[in-house]
Parts: structure tokens; sequence; C-alpha cells
């Protein structure tokens, strides 16, 4: 039998934290609320991306509820030297625009902005010469670069 000194008591499962530019949707699935179908979607969204550059870009992903993001917050962590950037002079327009904040306008106006200017060395000229919002810069410039 066993004594009283020896009742075992539950340990707290400590969840690994899981790597949201690293994760397959089966990885996801381990998190409270987040099902087939939203671990699919996060995954589109991400690969769609080229990453998230923050957390909150959860919050653009179709279905996922903010409740659901709260919870699930705390399980994850962001590396974002996963995240892909494409070379502002070297891409195409439909290299730009294939990113969900390129509009094919703004593509179109980089490359004219491109050819008329040369190089872009420094992002902030992009959105010094206002072909985008401050708020739009902030969303788009992680996915960006100017060098190899």
């Amino acid at each position: 039998s066993t004594s009283e000194s020896e009742i075992e008591v539950p340990v707290q499962v400590q969840m690994p934290l899981i790597e949201i530019n690293a994760a397959t949707a089966d990885d996801l699935k381990a998190l409270y609320g987040i099902g087939d179908v939203l671990s699919t979607r996060i995954v589109k969204y991400r690969d769609l991306l080229g990453g998230f550059s923050r957390l909150e870009q959860l919050y653009e992903v179709y279905g996922l509820k903010p409740e659901t993001i709260e919870n699930i917050v705390p399980y994850l962590k962001l590396d974002t030297s996963r995240v892909e950037q494409i070379n502002v002079n070297f891409a195409k327009a439909q290299e730009l625009a294939r990113h969900p904040y390129v509009s094919w306008d703004l593509a179109n106006a980089i490359i004219e902005f491109r050819s008329v200017n040369g190089f872009v060395n420094d992002l902030k000229t992009i959105q010094l010469n206002e072909l985008m919002s401050e708020e739009e810069f902030q969303k788009i410039s992680p996915y960006w670069k100017t060098k190899n």
C-alpha cells in the first residue's frame, strides 16, 4: 500500500513552443481550438506571405477567431529569419503582385519607379515617394529587400 507521502501529484504538462514559420498543419493541430481546417489555412496563408513577420498576422487568417488567436499565441514562437524576401530591384510585377499585400497597381508602380529612378538602395525611398501609405509600408517591408 502507498503511504500518504508517496501520493502522486499530476505533473503540469509543459507544451513545447511551436515555431509558426516552420510548423506543419499537423504541428498546429496540437494547439487548443485548431483543427484540420484552421491548421491548413494558417499554413497556406503563411506560405502565401512567405512566412509570418508578426504574430498579429494571424488575425488575417480567414475564420480564425480573435479569442482562438489569444489562446494560442502563448504557445507560439516566431523566427523572422525564415521570412522570404523579394528583391524589389529584380522582381517582375507578377512576382511582386503574388504577395497578399501587393496589388497589381502597386506592383506596376514599383516597376515604373525603378525604371525611372534606377536601383532602389533603401526601401524607405519607395515609401517616401508615396507609392503606398505608411501602414502599407510597415506591413510589406519585412518581405522586401534591395540586395541579394
